[in-house]
């Protein structure tokens, strides 16, 4: 027998069932009564209109499900819903209270995104700054060494021209050899390059610091040309970061067209095999 009912003006989250949808819907009080179709989704707040004993007339408020319908607050000692709201005395004042809750958590989400967002240009803006440092550094040592080496090839035609015999006193009275054999007609403009082309992957973190990486080898390969260093030279390692590159502005399609022109993979490997033979200028064909 059913005992007395007590007032409404509470709200109830579905909390049990999510295992099978939600729980289940009867159209009265009685467990006999005819089932709904639909059962009231895990999560879904609903307004007491009556309770009676452990069963829950309600009206939902929030989620899917029947619209109203009788529910079990706990099946074989499992609660299947919880209180999370008293003092609703009216349906309006459930739906304000309801309304109010959605836009809270919406603008707890929209706060979260944000906060979210800021971090991750933050941590853009660092790898961007530490790419253009990088960048920065190597170009700037690079034409330190270039106008080194200008000074003292100046110094010795200077000396040439005047007829004077050089010292003999050891390489200092040979023509100083360059840095690189091409680095007076490309390489400054190289290096330029690749600081544009690490701004242009400044929101792509991992190949901003490839194409860094990449950089430093290929200087590294052009300081050290001359036979008895050639040991020095690490070419898995570069061969192996210039694919990663490769691979990877494959990856960005809106990049692709710019900075690949359409070259196929089978031109980046002849390209690959120019730049590994001694044609450095070639390496273009594969930024």
């Amino acid at each position: 027998e059913a005992g007395a009912a007590e007032a409404g003006g509470r709200a109830w989250q579905v909390i049990g069932g999510e295992d099978k949808g939600g729980i289940l819907v009867r159209e009265g009080f009685e467990l006999v009564s005819e089932k709904e179709e639909d059962r009231l989704s895990t999560g879904a707040v609903v307004w007491e209109v009556e309770l009676i004993e452990e069963r829950l007339h309600y009206e939902l408020l929030y989620g899917e499900g029947p619209h109203s319908g009788w529910v079990s607050l706990r099946l074989y000692h499992k609660d299947l819903l919880r209180c999370i709201r008293s003092g609703l005395a009216t349906r309006e004042d459930a739906d304000k209270w309801i309304q109010y809750e959605i836009w809270k958590k919406v603008e707890e989400k929209r706060l979260a995104d944000e906060e979210a967002a800021r971090k991750h240009w933050e941590a853009q803006q660092k790898v961007k700054e530490e790419a253009e440092r990088r960048a920065a550094e190597a170009s700037n040592r690079a034409a330190l060494e270039m106008a080194q080496w200008k000074e003292k090839q100046l110094a010795f035609n200077q000396v040439k021209q005047a007829g004077k015999a050089p010292a003999k006193a050891g390489r200092s009275s040979q023509q100083t050899p360059s840095p690189c054999k091409q680095w007076d007609k490309m390489e400054v403009e190289r290096l330029e390059t690749c600081v544009a082309l690490d701004r242009a992957f400044a929101d792509t973190p991992a190949l901003a610091l490839d194409l860094l990486t990449l950089k430093r080898l290929l200087i590294k390969r052009l300081r050290l040309e001359e036979d008895e260093q050639a040991d020095l030279w690490d070419l898995p390692q570069f061969e192996d970061k210039l694919l990663v590159v490769c691979d990877r502005v494959y990856e960005l399609e809106g990049l692709r067209d710019v900075l690949l022109a359409g070259v196929a993979e089978h031109h980046q490997r002849q390209a690959l095999g120019e730049l590994l033979s001694g044609k450095v200028g070639s390496v273009e064909k594969l930024l």
